[in-house]
């Protein structure tokens, strides 16, 4: 079978599935009202764009949507933080899918908001962001923590997001401290993001579908996560979380090996070998900064709570209880029923045409090249040594090796007569390349581990 057959055959079993790539894009609004009927305090909107062209009309241009329950989790229980990444669609028409996670306190990532946009760059994450911030974060939140990749888009959406008003999408910015939104708070432990690239793997199966149906996939991916952590949030019987409650050993362990002095009511010097720290347990503070970033008792604060009375749960932060928990996780994600079932408003729905960028011919590439790849990670000849290439593209001469003694080659190594040795040099001599000259043979054959090869070539 050639690849374009399977290929062909491919894309008719998804249209089988998951149906027509351009009449997804005409499903999204009723696919809208039914969404937002089946979970209440969902958002989601189509936003299109005017075809320039003669007798052209409006196209799809963005889409964003934000589930009530992740919504509500968010505002109610979750930590002032949101993690934003971006990855390539892979479908017909081409797109970046964007989405934000928070983090709960188990120190896992909770779905919060999808996009998507047609690239990647400073008007795209700047409408994303500001939609975000207009429908997710609550009202008196005051500063946010947000943490991103540095996406060179993202970075340049922050200075225009902070001047005056705005893009050709919003059409007008309220002129708050952006700069707050963006960059000031905790971090929280929370030094990558690696949550949203994982969630990014978990919807790499959303990238080939139709707009519709990728849809549903981050809904049904959704709401199996949120079940999951629910069920295990009924499981477990500890006062914090298993993350809260591991690093609560560590520290407790930690705290073992300081010397705590008490200054007053609440506050404590605490030395170590080489150094002293000042612990607040009314403010909940350390010099180390460690208790107040994590919300969790540092080392120094264990070894203060250790000479008093105090319980060390009652300086864990309302995020890693228990209660708080399973709270974020109390309300589910109500599926759609079927197409022929929804209902749909008496007035016409607006139409919703394909975009104008079509996938360029090809086939697309799923893989990461070696330059996305990490950049401390480098090819090394095995023969010469150098870096760049491998022994398949080597044309360098093979680099000084001394020859391995008997003894290194041990009493389990294989027996070489005189016959043996001439049938491996004249199969390695055959070959016809420019780095087997005769240093190469002797090489070789001391690689091959033949004690006697040496005097072939005195």
């Amino acid at each position: 079978m050639t690849y374009r057959r399977a290929h062909l055959a491919m894309n008719i079993i998804l249209e089988i599935k998951c149906g027509n790539v351009e009449d997804s894009y005409r499903l999204l609004p009723a696919l809208i009202v039914e969404m937002m009927r089946t979970n209440p305090g969902t958002y989601m909107r189509v936003f299109r764009a005017r075809d320039l062209r003669p007798g052209g009309d409006d196209k799809f241009a963005r889409l964003f949507w934000a589930f009530g329950p992740s919504i509500r989790s968010f505002q109610r229980t979750l930590r002032s933080i949101v993690l934003v990444d971006g990855t390539h669609l892979r479908g017909k028409y081409l797109g970046i899918l964007l989405i934000a996670v928070g983090v709960d306190g188990n120190n896992g990532l909770v779905p919060l908001a999808f996009g998507v946009v047609e690239t990647e760059n400073e008007d795209s994450w700047c409408w994303f962001l500001y939609l975000v911030k207009r429908h997710i974060l609550p009202g008196g939140i005051g500063a946010l923590t947000l943490c991103s990749d540095r996406q060179k888009g993202l970075m340049q959406a922050v200075p225009k997001a902070r001047n005056e008003n705005a893009h050709n999408w919003i059409a007008a910015i309220p002129k708050e401290n952006w700069a707050s939104f963006y960059f000031k708070g905790e971090r929280y432990d929370v030094l990558t993001t690696n949550r949203s690239e994982c969630y990014n793997a978990v919807l790499k199966d959303a990238r080939k579908l139709p707009i519709a149906a990728a849809v549903e996939l981050t809904r049904f991916k959704s709401s199996e996560y949120i079940q999951k952590r629910q069920a295990m949030g009924l499981q477990w019987e500890t006062k914090c979380t298993h993350y809260a409650e591991k690093h609560l050993g560590l520290t407790r362990e930690q705290g073992r090996g300081y010397t705590a002095y008490r200054v007053g009511v609440h506050e404590f010097e605490v030395r170590s070998r080489d150094h002293h720290d000042v612990v607040n347990l009314l403010q909940q503070t350390c010099t180390c900064r460690e208790f107040q970033t994590l919300g969790l008792p540092c080392g120094h604060a264990m070894a203060a709570i250790a000479i008093t009375d105090f319980d060390e749960y009652d300086y864990c932060h309302k995020w890693f209880r228990i209660q708080m928990y399973r709270e974020t996780y109390c309300e589910v994600l109500h599926p759609t029923v079927d197409r022929t079932q929804w209902e749909l408003p008496p007035e016409p729905l607006q139409t919703v045409l394909p975009p104008i960028a079509k996938r360029p011919p090809g086939r697309p590439r799923t893989r990461r090249t070696d330059r996305e790849l990490q950049s401390g990670v480098h090819r090394k000849c095995t023969i010469c040594g150098k870096l760049g290439h491998n022994k398949r593209t080597c044309r360098e001469p093979p680099m000084e090796r001394q020859l391995p003694d008997e003894s290194s080659i041990g009493p389990s190594a294989p027996v070489f007569n005189r016959y043996m040795i001439r049938n491996i040099l004249r199969s390695i001599s055959s070959i016809e390349h420019p780095r087997f000259h005769t240093y190469s043979v002797w090489w070789w054959c001391c690689r091959l581990g033949v004690p006697c090869a040496a005097p072939f070539f005195t």
